[in-house]
């Protein structure tokens, strides 16, 4: 559902005629006056009117404040609708009520006491509703008695606490005047990073539901701030350990008397949060009981029906009620465990013989491994393909073998594990994502951060196109003067009002929105706010031109374009200010699930495209009607494909040619299919992943580290670091007898900008713009790495970037470039790791295990030096210049642009390294 419509204001039907009238009548002397005034003074009428026509329409669109609360309610009917659509869907794919929810008894404490012992937080107080999970209404029943509504899920690992959530969100949903409950993850606020949770709250909902922002630019905020939604974070376990006490603190100041609020998370991780911090204010807790094995035994039965019971199961079911095998009864006591027998056997209609044989399985541990490894040949061979998938949302649109969706599956389990987090602060390890968002693959897969150099290329190709069309063939100006002339526009639009297109990978999903009715003032704003710098822009040129062309007649010198390329400049500025407003007129954010996001924003780019290329012809056109009908066709075709390529290189939407891009990466390397939303929609189809909001998660985040524990990579074994001998030098005399001796020169290179000496040889890696050498002693060359490309010598900060370092050991070269670091093999000089972020200086710690960078991020960066994964992210007041390890690896300096030098202690922990500066 969308806002309703408003109408154009009865004077703006009036006052654009006119101005078209007057615009007419300039162009084809209608109504002739023979007067030098006659010309600027139409000119400033028609600037006067459609000024005047802007100002009116904004006024209208701003609503009063009745109609902007009603507004608001039919947002919240709206969400409300689309939210039970989404849920609904979603547990019917995750078979939550099939037959029945699981037996979870679950005791809900109102007014709980947190009490904090040396082993933990224990959690005391009344409990006032004690029940299973089959009785999820009058939970919810429970949940709108609580005065303020704040509720805390908690339970262990595998508890059902995310199942009990979107439970309460369907019941709670079904409510006609109560607030609408929103599911988002938690994942990804950082309030040392965005303080303020209202502004964090909104993006996500703009993010999952962005039609929301039909009804007002702050509809989402306002929705949070009326109390018309209820937030639900999933999975505070799941973010970094020091930013829990800090959510809860920003939760408590956020939340007014009438905000409600739901949180899930694992009872030990809520407890340390507790401890460092502050619970959440009259918050009420519901924590999980595990699962008895007579209660797992009738749900089993009742999964598979008592009457057509096999007899191993009978005597499965009869062990679990009499005397359970432990690994099986500590496996049948979480919610995870049950639904893994239940997908893996019970479903199936294997024989369960095996549970129960605890030779094979000792511990509860092993018997999930298995039952882990036996889930995706068992969903692919119970949901064979379908051939209606519109209707059909249980079976994948393709056949899959196991090991293929395994494999798969466990790339993409590795690739998550890899995802950095972006917002970290000081200290604090790169700990993976449990989200992923198909926006955000370029980011993580591509060295080179798109669009480079294509994006420049993107405007060279389409400033030449208009060049060709309107300067050459319709106004009749020599190439260079009017290539000049178009490039330099367009750059300058580009960079300038059309704002920062050069880092696609930080773009969000868009929809087309090609709705005129309602929207005229959008577009009159969007105009309006993309006029402004281009008139000054074309001001000034055209005082620059007008006095060229006026000094040319006073001295007689020869100007013959000055006017010609005045107009080439407006005409250049109109298309790509026309372009662009219509192009953000158009973008919508997208909504809705992963899949539906994905193929709104492919809409958006072709749409964008061809109304580029539709802007670009009429332009074309036009000109070519009023200077030179000749080669009319030729001039709009040419306009045509100019207009396309600026819109595709302009606007703030590029997430899906970044992802066809990383997609086609991945596919190439051999981790992903080519057809990677496909495979993703298929994953889902067959109960493997899940949909939260807009993006995907493993149904469970402990099946995503199984397939990353099976699949991660041995690391090859450490450097073994030759010891540096210690060379007493002979006593020659006195320090004031040292003299210098040139042993050689080495003149064959120029420009060289650093220089390294290899530790066991007697080489030199010299570093120079886009390249390292390792030259001898005697000048001979040994080998080259090459980096920077052909174009490397013309790339801004090339020159300041450039460095090199050998390993400790002397088997690898680090080189530091403004673009990419790399790490090198010396002996066979193949590239060995590359990442896509820029750093002025490397080094590695003196055991060769860490390598450390000051990156361009604002940021020093350690990684792994053999498996390049970053273990810890200093971020520093600005650019840092360089950084140096202290003899033993202990401490690390770092020095920022500035000349502010930070000393930090840094010490190996079991999985990642802490931070802390030195006193």
């Amino acid at each position: 559902m969308t806002p309703r419509g408003r109408k154009v204001s009865p004077i703006t039907l009036v006052l654009i005629p006119v101005a078209i009238g007057l615009v007419g009548n300039l162009w084809t002397s209608t109504v002739a006056v023979d007067a030098w005034w006659f010309g600027p003074l139409t000119a400033f009428l028609v600037a006067a009117l459609v000024v005047w026509s802007i100002r009116i329409e904004l006024a209208r669109s701003r609503p009063a404040p009745a109609e902007e609360e009603a507004l608001l309610e039919e947002a919240a009917t709206s969400l409300r609708a689309a939210v039970r659509r989404q849920w609904r869907a979603e547990s019917r794919v995750l078979a939550l009520d099939n037959p029945q929810p699981m037996p979870v008894r679950w005791n809900l404490v109102e007014e709980p006491v947190f009490d904090a012992g040396p082993d933990g937080v224990t959690v005391s107080g009344e409990v006032t509703w004690s029940g299973s999970a089959d009785r999820v209404d009058e939970l919810a029943e429970s949940y709108r008695r609580i005065p303020k509504g704040r509720l805390i899920i908690l339970g262990g690992a595998g508890a059902g606490k995310t199942t009990l959530a979107v439970q309460l969100v369907l019941s709670l949903a079904e409510d006609r005047d109560g607030p609408v409950p929103v599911l988002v993850s938690a994942a990804g606020w950082d309030p040392s990073v965005q303080p303020d949770f209202v502004g964090w709250f909104a993006t996500r909902l703009d993010q999952g539901y962005g039609w929301l922002r039909g009804f007002g630019p702050e509809t989402a905020a306002n929705l949070f701030s009326d109390a018309h939604v209820i937030p639900v974070l999933d999975g505070l376990d799941e973010v970094p350990a020091d930013v829990r006490p800090l959510i809860l603190t920003g939760l408590n100041a956020a939340l007014s008397r009438r905000n409600r609020l739901i949180i899930t998370c694992r009872r030990d991780e809520y407890g340390e949060a507790v401890r460092a911090g502050q619970t959440i204010s009259d918050g009420a807790v519901i924590e999980a009981e595990p699962v008895s094995p007579v209660a797992a035994a009738d749900y089993l039965s009742a999964v598979i029906g008592r009457t057509t019971l096999t007899s191993e199961w009978r005597e499965v079911i009869a062990r679990l009620r009499r005397d359970p095998p432990r690994p099986l009864a500590e496996t049948a006591s979480s919610p995870l465990g049950l639904w893994l027998l239940r997908a893996t056997y019970a479903d199936a209609r294997e024989s369960p013989e095996t549970l129960l044989d605890t030779a094979r399985f000792p511990s509860g541990d092993e018997l999930r491994a298995h039952l882990f490894d036996r889930l995706i040949p068992t969903a692919i061979s119970a949901r064979p393909p379908t051939t209606h998938p519109a209707t059909d949302l249980f079976r994948p649109r393709r056949r899959y073998t196991s090991g293929q969706m395994t494999r798969w599956l466990g790339n993409l389990a590795l690739l998550l594990e890899h995802t950095p987090n972006p917002d970290r602060r000081v200290g604090r390890p790169s700990l993976g994502s449990r989200d992923l968002a198909w926006w955000r693959l370029g980011a993580h897969v591509l060295t080179h951060r798109p669009p480079g150099p294509f994006g420049y290329l993107g405007v060279l190709a389409s400033g030449v196109l208009w060049a060709v069309a309107v300067g050459v063939v319709a106004l009749g100006l020599p190439f260079w003067w009017a290539l000049g002339a178009a490039v330099i526009i367009m750059v300058e639009y580009h960079e300038g009002p059309a704002g920062d297109h050069w880092s696609w990978e930080r773009d969000l999903p868009g929809s087309a929105d090609v709705r005129i009715r309602g929207r005229s003032a959008d577009l009159f704003r969007e105009l309006a706010s993309r006029a402004g710098l281009a008139l000054l822009l074309l001001a000034g040129f055209g005082a620059l031109f007008g006095g060229l062309h006026v000094l040319a007649l006073v001295s007689g010198a020869a100007f013959p374009y000055a006017l010609t390329l005045l107009l080439l400049y407006g005409l250049t500025l109109a298309l790509t200010v026309v372009s662009g407003s219509v192009t953000a007129w158009l973008d919508e954010n997208a909504a809705g699930t992963p899949v539906e996001q994905w193929r709104a924003d492919r809409r958006l780019t072709v749409t964008r495209v061809v109304a580029g290329a539709v802007i670009g012809a009429m332009f074309g056109a036009v000109v070519a009607v009023i200077v030179r009908p000749e080669p009319v066709v030729t001039v709009t075709a040419l306009s045509a494909a100019a207009g396309a390529l600026t819109a595709f290189t302009g606007g703030t939407r590029h997430a899906w040619p970044v992802y066809l891009v990383a997609a086609a990466r991945l596919a190439r390397r051999g981790l992903l299919p080519r057809r990677l939303m496909e495979f993703l929609d298929d994953a889902h189809r067959l109960g493997l992943l899940r949909v939260v909001g807009p993006v995907y998660q493993f149904r469970h985040a402990e099946f995503q580290d199984h397939l990353a524990a099976r699949f991660r990579p041995e690391a090859p074994p450490r450097p073994v670091v030759r010891p540096t001998p210690v060379v007493t030098p002979p006593t020659r005399g006195a320090v004031a007898d040292l003299r210098p001796a040139r042993l050689t020169t080495i003149t064959a290179y120029r420009d060289v900008l650093d220089v390294a000496f290899h530790p066991g040889e007697d080489i030199l890696a010299l570093t120079t713009t886009g390249r390292t050498r390792m030259v001898g002693l005697d000048g001979g060359l040994r080998r080259t790495f090459r980096y920077g490309g052909p174009l490397a010598r013309f790339e801004r900060h090339a020159a300041t970037a450039a460095k090199a370092v050998f390993s400790p050991d002397g088997t690898s070269l680090a080189t530091a470039g403004d673009r990419i670091t790399r790490i090198w093999d010396v002996s066979t000089g193949a590239p060995l790791h590359t990442f896509g972020e820029g750093s002025t200086s490397v080094v590695f710690s003196p055991d060769g295990r860490l390598l450390a960078t000051a990156a361009r991020t604002a940021a020093t960066v350690l990684r792994d030096a053999v498996t390049v994964t970053e273990i810890l992210r200093i971020t520093q007041p600005s650019f840092p210049t360089r950084v140096a390890f202290d003899t033993d690896g202990t401490r690390l300096a770092t020095c920022c642009r500035g000349g502010e030098v930070q000393v930090w202690r840094i010490w190996p922990g079991q999985d990642h390294l802490g931070a802390a500066p030195t006193a």
